[in-house]
């Protein structure tokens, strides 16, 4: 039986951390992080048994090439102290197989997660009988209309937060927290446009 663990993580600047060399980590691939001009190359580890991106249905298809997302959102992200983005680390039933194990993660990352609108880098490695999976996450949901992407808390802002007549997250305050104005169509100070 397989234990429980999951772990949720921000990947921030302001802790020296880079969402390319992240992202390349996990994927066991090799990137080029355009804003640093260093290329990060882990494709010699043999772990990874399975790596996609899932994609919102309105986000452009450039952002299936690892490299095209996360140098953008490198881009995008201006602040110092910026939240690139979250990391969820979990467990994988090891009496499951592969193939089981990948469906299991595909569905839960598209209930949880691009269903609300943001771009996820799944990534699954089986290191000595130790099934887990990586999922990369952007910070910003991507929006079929501009502002193409805004800010979000995961679980707390979705459509039907708006829906509901929330503005913003209690406590967040402008561009530091994750919900910035009254409306979607106003919510342009923290967005980037794809």
């Amino acid at each position: 039986m397989a234990s429980y663990h999951l772990s949720a993580k921000i990947v921030a600047r302001s802790s020296g951390r880079s969402v390319v060399a992240a992202a390349a980590y996990r994927s066991r691939s090799s990137i080029k992080d355009k804003s640093q001009g260093l290329t990060f190359d882990y494709s010699r580890k043999k772990d990874l048994a399975h790596s996609e991106i899932l994609l919102p249905e309105h986000a452009p298809d450039r952002f299936k090439d690892r490299s095209v997302l996360w140098n953008e959102v490198e881009k995008v992200e201006r602040r110092r102290d910026a939240q690139l983005a979250r990391e969820i680390e979990l467990a994988l039933p090891g009496e499951l197989t592969l193939n089981q194990n990948i469906e299991l993660v595909r569905e839960f990352v598209k209930l949880n997660f691009v269903d609300q609108g943001m771009i996820a880098d799944v990534n699954i490695h089986t290191k000595k009988d130790n099934p887990h999976a990586h999922i990369l996450l952007t910070t910003r949901e991507v929006t079929a209309q501009p502002p193409a992407a805004t800010k979000l808390l995961i679980g707390m802002a979705s459509p039907m937060w708006y829906e509901q007549g929330y503005t913003t997250y209690p406590g967040s305050g402008g561009c530091h927290g994750d919900i910035y104005t009254t409306t979607r169509e106003e919510n342009h100070r923290c967005s980037f446009g794809l």
